[in-house]
């Protein structure tokens, strides 16, 4: 329930359903948002590409924003190194 720009990274991996179900929040919608506004790593799963539609997130804008397929998160991790995405600032002003 905190908001996202309290954590260093996110990840957003969902199920099927539970993807379609955060469509209906706003809150969820506006999360992404915040977390891609704060220059957040943000990981995903395909599952959660109609969220990023929903917040007009580009889920392929910058290296911040990792797909986590199967078991490589390697990706992610060296994201997370980055602590924070300072090329996306100007896209987010």
């Amino acid at each position: 329930g905190a908001p996202s720009a309290v954590f260093d990274t996110v990840v957003i991996a969902p199920s099927e359903e539970g993807g379609g179900e955060l469509l209906a929040f706003a809150a969820s919608v506006d999360w992404l948002r915040v977390a891609f506004a704060h220059l957040k790593i943000i990981g995903y799963t395909e599952e959660a590409l109609p969220l990023f539609e929903a917040a007009n997130v580009d889920p392929n804008a910058d290296v911040g924003v990792v797909l986590l397929s199967g078991t490589k998160v390697n990706p992610y991790i060296e994201a997370a190194k980055k602590h924070r995405i300072w090329d996306r600032e100007p896209k987010v002003r």
